[in-house]
């Protein structure tokens, strides 16, 4: 029975070896899964983090976009509105609609509409302004 007996105990001992390798490559599994799906949830934030950096450009752009729109907007006005002083002030001259419209290169009807804009001054302007820099 010193055979069985020693027979068991060795195929016990191989048991405990062979679960315990089992028990190691079950834990170094493990670890690799639990690496990769960190691996997986560190990319995902990071595309979190991407779409919100993004979204933060965009966003200040848009606010550029709307701040240079109303800027622009401004210089046409102003434009508008010396361009129709300008326009009143060859009228306040002698000037006929037809006349101002070719010399300044504006169609007759832009000459119109800038002569009964707010621009317009109520009264003529005296000759000999500054308009073209000359006094």
């Amino acid at each position: 029975m010193g055979k069985v007996a020693n027979a068991a105990v060795a195929a016990r001992a191989r048991a405990q070896e062979r679960m315990a390798a089992l028990h190691a490559e079950r834990a170094a599994r493990d670890q690799r899964i639990e690496d990769a799906a960190a691996d997986v949830f560190a990319e995902l934030d990071a595309k979190t983090a991407a779409a919100a950096r993004r979204a933060l450009a965009v966003e200040a752009a848009q606010r550029a976009i709307a701040d240079a729109e109303q800027a622009e907007r401004e210089a046409v006005a102003a434009a508008d509105a010396r361009i129709g002083t300008g326009v009143a002030a060859l009228k306040g001259e002698g000037l006929t609609v037809a006349q101002i419209a070719e010399l300044v290169t504006l169609p007759a009807a832009d000459v119109r509409r800038l002569l009964r804009g707010p621009a317009a001054p109520a009264a003529p302007v005296e000759s000999g302004g500054d308009l073209d820099g000359a006094a």
